[in-house]
C-alpha cells in the first residue's frame, strides 16, 4: 500500500473535503435561473444533479482514503510503533521486545547487535537503566519501496545514575527481508551543545 494512502498527508484530506463541500454549496445556493429547465432539456442531467454527483464521488474517495489510513500501517507509522515498543520493553525489563526491533545487520562503529544486547542486559540487571523515554519523533519522508529510513527523536534514560539530561538520537532504520523496519544504527547528540557532533555512548 503506497504511503500516501496508508499515511495520507493532511492536504490530501483537505483537497477531497473541498471536492465534497464546494459542489454541495454551489448546488444548494444555485440560482433559480440555473434551476429552471427547458422542456427540451429534461432528458439531460441538470447542473445541480451533476454537482451532487461530483460531491458524492468526492465523499466516496474521502471515505476510502480514511479506510486505507485506518486499516493499513505506513512505513512511518511502523517505525514510530517500533520505537514505542523498544521504550516499553525497557520499562518492562523485556529485552526480547526491545531487540526484536533491532536488525541483525545492526552496527555501531565496531559494535554488533550482540554487543548492544550485552550492554543493555548489564544496564538493566544493575539497575543503572530502568526506563527509556522517547518523544518528539521526526521521520523524514519514506518513499514507497525504500529500504532505509532516517529518524530523529529525543530520549532520556532514567535509572540509578540520576542523570537528568536528555539527548537527541539520529537513527537509521532498515527494512529487513521480512518486511519489518528495524534499527540498524544510530548516533547520540547533546541537543543543548552540538547537534552535529556525536557524543560517546558509555560502554560502547
Amino acid at each position: 500500500m503506497p504511503n500516501i494512502l496508508s499515511d495520507p498527508p493532511s492536504w490530501l484530506y483537505g483537497l477531497l473535503a473541498v471536492v465534497v463541500v464546494v459542489p454541495l454549496l454551489v448546488a444548494v445556493f444555485f440560482t433559480g435561473k440555473a434551476q429552471s429547465t427547458r422542456a427540451s432539456d429534461k432528458k439531460t442531467a441538470s447542473p445541480r444533479t451533476k454537482l451532487f454527483a461530483v460531491a458524492g464521488v468526492g465523499l466516496l474517495l474521502l471515505l476510502a482514503l480514511g479506510l486505507c489510513d485506518y486499516l493499513f500501517e505506513s512505513d512511518r507509522e511502523q517505525v514510530v510503533r517500533k520505537l514505542k515498543e523498544m521504550s516499553e520493553g525497557v520499562q518492562h525489563r523485556d529485552l526480547n521486545r526491545v531487540f526484536n526491533n533491532v536488525s541483525e545487520s545492526f552496527q555501531w562503529h565496531n559494535a554488533k547487535k550482540a554487543d548492544l544486547r550485552k550492554l543493555a542486559d548489564s544496564a538493566l540487571n544493575s539497575g543503572q537503566v530502568t526506563e527509556l523515554k522517547i518523544w518528539n519523533v521526526q521521520l523524514k519522508p519514506v518513499e514507497s519501496g525504500a529500504t532505509k529510513a532516517n529518524v530523529e527523536f529525543n530520549f532520556k534514560v532514567e535509572g540509578s545514575f540520576n542523570n537528568s539530561a536528555f539527548y537527541l538520537c539520529k537513527a537509521t532504520f532498515v527494512k529487513d527481508p521480512d518486511g519489518q523496519w528495524r534499527l540498524q544504527t544510530f548516533d547520540v547528540f547533546n541537543p543543548a551543545v552540538d547537534t552535529n557532533t556525536p557524543i560517546t555512548v558509555p560502554g560502547m
